[in-house]
């Protein structure tokens, strides 16, 4: 929701993004998973601290069997929404 809501081409608001988030948790197309990762479990590609956060949540996404999905072109790995 973060990125979403930060590309101008995909003119979301937060608002919007929101309703987006709860109709997808209400369709159950969207699990909520508890988060036990710890840093030692980062990614080899995490180089830099702009990268901790992307490569956390797909080592958490990953370890629960499930896939990361985001608009960003940079996280190696994940599901790149079109």
């Amino acid at each position: 929701m973060r990125i979403l809501t930060q590309l101008p081409e995909a003119d979301v608001s937060v608002a919007t993004g929101r309703e987006m988030l709860a109709a997808m948790k209400r369709e159950r197309r969207l699990t909520q998973i508890s988060d036990s990762q710890s840093a030692i479990g980062l990614p080899l590609w995490v180089k830099t601290p702009g990268q901790i956060t992307d490569g956390h949540l797909l080592a958490l996404a990953q370890s629960n069997n499930s896939a990361l999905a985001t608009c960003d072109k940079g996280i190696p790995g994940a599901f790149l929404i079109p």
